[in-house]
């Protein structure tokens, strides 16, 4: 069963009027920046690798909420396509939807601050 499906499935018995279908996501959409944790890019898009569409009530989609979820700040290295968030849908009276978000784009770990070279200067004494 696909996510379509186990949407409609989980509807109540309503008129089917009473129902519309919503496209929530393109594929490939960048949804956010998040931002990254010791990485040479501050922050990293969070795509959705495929889109969503999703059947609800009229009266549920005005109570709709979206929200993505992620560790903050995203620890780097990032690879492109790792998966780092998730788009969580919830509306009243169905079962809450969740998509994974990838990373938009590599991100390396910052390279470490370079040593400061101290010189030492050795002065020979003298009387010896």
């Amino acid at each position: 069963m696909d996510r379509e499906e186990s949407a409609a499935a989980a509807l109540p018995s309503a008129p089917v009027a009473e129902f519309d279908a919503y496209a929530l996501l393109e594929p490939g959409e960048t949804i956010e920046e998040a931002p990254v944790w010791l990485g040479r890019d501050k922050r990293v898009p969070l795509v959705a690798p495929d889109g969503l569409t999703i059947t609800l009530s009229r009266k549920a989609r005005a109570d709709m909420q979206v929200k993505v979820v992620y560790q903050s700040p995203i620890p780097a290295p990032i690879a492109e396509g790792q998966e780092v968030a998730r788009l969580v849908v919830s509306a009243p009276d169905t079962e809450s939807v969740e998509v994974p978000l990838v990373a938009g784009a590599t991100v390396e770990r910052a390279l470490p601050a370079p040593e400061v070279a101290v010189d030492l200067v050795t002065s020979e004494g003298t009387g010896q």
